[in-house]
C-alpha cells in the first residue's frame, strides 16, 4: 500500500495511421535493443513460417545492440535476407517512416518494463504482437495479441492472423489508440505525478 506505480507516456501523434492497406506486401516492424532478452532470435525464427504463409511479407528490425553482428549472421544462414532487413538506428523523421508504412508491430522479449515502442505503436494506430510477460500484460493484456516468450511457432501463428484479417488489424489498431489516448498521454500521467506529489507532502 505504499508503492504506487505510474507509467510512461508519449506525446500522442495527431492522428492515427490506419492500417487499411489492400497490398499484397505486409510489413512487419519490430523496434528494439538488440540484446540478448529481447528475444529478437526467436522473431526470426518466426518469420521463416510466416514467409511461407506470405511470400511477400517482410521485417524490418530498427535498432542496436550487442547481438547485432550474431543476428545479421543468423540471418545468412537461416536464409533470410530477401525479406528480413536489420537496420540499426534510425532517426526520428525515419523511424515515423517505419511505423507509417507497417502492418503491424512485433515485440518477442523475454523481459521488459514497460515498452515505449507498444505505446508509440498503438498511438499511431497500429496492431501489436507482444509476449505475454510483467510489465506487458499488466497494461496492454486487452489491446495486444499476446504469445508465450520463446516460441517461434505461437508467435508465427499471431503474425499470420493479424496479416489475414484486415477487419482485426483495423480494430486493433483503434482500441490501442484509444487506451493511448485514455491512460498514457503526457498530460495525463503528469497529473498523476502532481497528484501523487500532493498526496506526499499533505497540505
Amino acid at each position: 500500500d505504499r508503492i504506487n506505480v505510474i507509467p510512461n507516456a508519449i506525446d500522442l501523434p495527431a492522428r492515427a495511421i490506419q492500417t487499411d492497406r489492400e497490398s499484397e506486401e505486409k510489413n512487419i516492424l519490430c523496434v528494439s535493443q538488440l540484446l540478448p532478452r529481447k528475444g529478437i532470435e526467436i522473431l526470426l525464427k518466426a518469420m521463416q513460417e510466416v514467409h511461407e504463409n506470405h511470400r511477400s511479407a517482410k521485417l524490418l528490425i530498427v535498432g542496436e545492440g550487442e547481438r547485432k553482428d550474431e543476428l545479421l549472421e543468423i540471418r545468412h544462414r537461416e536464409g533470410l535476407e530477401d525479406f528480413v532487413i536489420i537496420k540499426g538506428r534510425a532517426s526520428g523523421d525515419e523511424l515515423e517512416e517505419a511505423y507509417a508504412a507497417c502492418d503491424l508491430l512485433v515485440l518477442p522479449s523475454f523481459a521488459e518494463g514497460m515498452p515505449t515502442v507498444i505505446l508509440e505503436a498503438m498511438a499511431r494506430g497500429k496492431p501489436v504482437v507482444a509476449t505475454d510477460i510483467p510489465g506487458v500484460r499488466e497494461h496492454f493484456k486487452e489491446t495486444a495479441m499476446l504469445v508465450p516468450p520463446g516460441e517461434p511457432h505461437r508467435l508465427s501463428e499471431a503474425i499470420v492472423r493479424i496479416i489475414d484479417d484486415g477487419q482485426l488489424r483495423r480494430r486493433m489498431g483503434s482500441e490501442g489508440r484509444r487506451l493511448v489516448e485514455g491512460r498514457f498521454t503526457w498530460d495525463i500521467v503528469v497529473r498523476r505525478i502532481v497528484d501523487l506529489y500532493r498526496r506526499v507532502l499533505g497540505p
